[in-house]
């Protein structure tokens, strides 16, 4: 079920992107969200059950999502004519409101199921201390290893080609 998941999410992200490069980008960062998902329940000594597996699911979907929201920017901008590297600056420079407003309200939205406040937080607290972990870790990655990994691979914009056809034809104005 879970390759099944990763391979629907894979072929969504190649959909949005019409590339492969940058779809695994995004999936790339999610493996050490999860891990952080799973440091906070092994140290808060909470159970793996269905609860903090659909908090995996959860995170998976705000990791991806913001994953999508700072590189289709990004390939928006290469394909204006920006290098890689100043597409995706400029784009987490216009991106990192969004992505940090959806994950503070992400966190607020959780923090009472974590910390046992309301009425069937006993059943959610893995849920959201899931959340919690891998939102600690994946924000990091999302906003500073998912820019490098996607210069790195390619952003999916313009090729090399295209850039040196278009810089000769500049050079010739």
């Amino acid at each position: 079920v879970a390759v099944g998941g990763v391979l629907l999410t894979l072929l969504v992200l190649t959909r949005q992107f019409r590339k492969v490069r940058p779809s695994l980008a995004v999936l790339a960062t999610t493996p050490f969200a999860i891990a952080g998902a799973l440091v906070t329940l092994w140290a808060t000594h909470t159970p793996l059950n269905v609860s903090s597996l659909m908090g995996f699911v959860l995170l998976v979907g705000l990791e991806v999502k913001s994953g999508i929201l700072l590189l289709e920017v990004a390939q928006e901008n290469e394909a204006r004519g920006m290098s890689a590297v100043s597409a995706v600056v400029e784009a987490g420079r216009r991106r990192i409101r969004p992505i940090m407003l959806t994950t503070t309200a992400t966190l607020f939205g959780v923090l009472p199921l974590a910390l046992g406040i309301g009425a069937g937080t006993d059943v959610l607290r893995p849920l959201a201390l899931a959340v919690l972990g891998g939102i600690a870790v994946s924000k990091f990655l999302n906003l500073v290893a998912l820019p490098s990994l996607a210069v790195t691979f390619g952003l999916g914009g313009r090729d090399e080609t295209a850039r040196a056809q278009g810089a000769q034809g500049t050079e010739r104005v």
